[in-house]
């Protein structure tokens, strides 16, 4: 897997430049070409770990998931948005009533059916921008 993703380049303060739709795609043909070879769940994450240490469990599960076709729903619920307001093209803030555990800076979610990147979190107050 190191070979398909390179951790991110000097400089680089956040896993941003990372999450491109391109890089997520890289991840997901390993994690079915892993399976393909036979290894199992605990084994593949376990690696994705040691591959890609930055990483956040909940994005590395979450791409797991996808690459086996596992239904991936949205990580913040309707219910619980108060408030969304576009800061850009393709950057929006969502303000939470409770926000979900263990989705910080830099993880990778899933909002209105698009993969987003978690590029800043202020309290309950999540800037995302779309992937793609």
């Amino acid at each position: 897997m190191t070979e398909e993703i390179r951790p991110p380049q000097e400089g680089m303060s956040t896993l941003g430049a990372q999450f491109t739709q391109a890089a997520v795609q890289k991840i997901l043909r390993v994690v079915r070409s892993l399976r393909e070879q036979g290894w199992r769940e605990r084994k593949i994450l376990d690696q994705m770990k040691r591959d890609l240490p930055s990483f956040p469990s909940h994005t590395l599960r979450r791409l797991y998931d996808q690459a086996i076709g596992n239904p991936v729903e949205d990580d913040f619920r309707p219910e619980e948005v108060v408030a969304e307001r576009e800061v850009k093209a393709r950057t929006l803030e969502v303000e939470l009533r409770n926000p979900p555990k263990g989705i910080g800076a830099d993880c990778l979610v899933r909002y209105r059916g698009s993969d987003w990147y978690v590029a800043q979190v202020s309290g309950k107050t999540y800037r995302l921008k779309r992937l793609g």
